[in-house]
């Protein structure tokens, strides 16, 4: 049997099982732990998504820090961080830290690098600017 999974999905069940067992002690955890521990289905499923997970960045070289984009960019760490919540400046969070692909950067800065400005925010959320 072959399985397959989008990288979104084996990102989301080894949070989830991550998540799980880091509060299997606490009660709504325990049983889900012991589910899938016990469960052969789930045990696959979850087996699968470690191995299918990546064990590293694919390349460091195609990849720069949140510090060196702020860098090359010349903005803020705080800006960048922004960026990415709002989805204009994807990266790969690997550690805890976020890792911004090369090519992506230029990707972005060829089509216009833009962020909805705290105002324009503010004023689509009150259309009638009362």
């Amino acid at each position: 049997m072959k399985l397959s999974m989008t990288s979104a999905e084996i990102k989301t069940y080894t949070r989830l099982f991550r998540f799980i067992e880091k509060n299997k002690e606490k009660e709504p955890y325990r049983l889900l732990f012991s589910k899938i521990t016990e469960d052969r289905i789930l045990r696959i499923v979850f087996n699968v998504a470690f191995e299918l997970a990546p064990k590293s960045l694919p390349s460091n070289k195609n990849t720069m820090t949140t510090a060196q984009v702020s860098k090359a960019l010349d903005v803020s760490v705080r800006t960048l961080s922004q960026w990415r919540k709002d989805g204009v400046l994807p990266c790969t969070i690997w550690k805890g830290k976020a890792h911004y692909d090369i090519a992506q950067i230029h990707k972005t800065i060829e089509a216009g690098l833009q962020s909805p400005s705290r105002n324009q925010k503010k004023n689509s959320l009150n259309p009638a600017g009362s």
